[in-house]
């Protein structure tokens, strides 16, 4: 009677301890999954509301373009992250609708920042680093196929982003009204006209000669050399 209620209770021990591996497993790959849907649609989120403020209120038509692309393809990226949570049997939660406190408090800054183009391209710099770092770490670590997918095709846009982002950047930080007048294609600057000093020969002239002295004329009454004498 002993010996089989402790044979029952050793088989249960065995049962429980290898369903805890799949029992975590499950669980941290549940909690990864949410993880990086709440982070992704909240960063999402937040590239498009601010960037859509920089539409309306940047004065430069650089900034101006550059945050239109990021409201139009960072729509895209969220349309396609809710496509994936949204489907049937996916176990996934769904994408956030609102910021959280932190990106809120950028969003503030932002809005109320003195440099507003500065405030928004730093902000831009940070938020696309932070981006990619969780969109890489989740095409490594992820459970979801589907987010994986997702995750892994997303990062060159996230790049291509970043990219532009220094780009612009560096076209902020360059000083203004520097620049030096170019000469139009095609045209030669005028030499320097140079005029010879008084009692100088011009060049050309016979040595010993001035460029500038009128010739000589015949006193009135006397022959020129070569004349034999007067007319008879």
């Amino acid at each position: 009677m002993n010996k089989q209620c402790c044979t029952s209770f050793a088989k249960r021990m065995i049962l429980v301890a290898a369903a805890i591996p799949v029992f975590l497993v499950m669980a941290c790959g549940g909690a990864t999954n949410r993880n990086f849907v709440r982070d992704a649609s909240v960063g999402n989120l937040f590239e498009i509301m601010s960037s859509e403020m920089a539409v309306q209120r940047s004065q430069n038509p650089q900034v101006r373009e550059f945050a239109q692309r990021m409201v139009d393809e960072h729509t895209a990226v969220g349309n396609q992250l809710k496509a994936i949570t949204s489907a049937p049997n996916s176990g996934l939660p769904q994408p956030e609708t609102s910021l959280d406190a932190n990106h809120q408090k950028m969003m503030d800054a932002l809005s109320q920042a003195a440099d507003f183009d500065k405030q928004y391209v730093d902000q831009q710099a940070t938020a696309h680093d932070s981006t990619i770092a969780l969109f890489t770490d989740y095409t490594k670590k992820g459970t979801n196929d589907a987010l994986k997918r997702f995750a892994s095709d997303t990062l060159p846009t996230l790049q291509d982003h970043a990219q532009r982002v220094s780009s612009l950047k560096a076209a902020l930080a360059a000083p203004t009204g520097t620049t030096t007048p170019e000469t139009p294609a095609g045209t030669e600057a005028a030499p320097e006209e140079t005029t010879a000093p008084q009692g100088t020969a011009a060049p050309g002239s016979p040595e010993g000669t001035s460029g500038s002295s009128a010739p000589e004329t015949t006193p009135e009454g006397s022959s020129a050399p070569g004349d034999s004498g007067s007319v008879e």
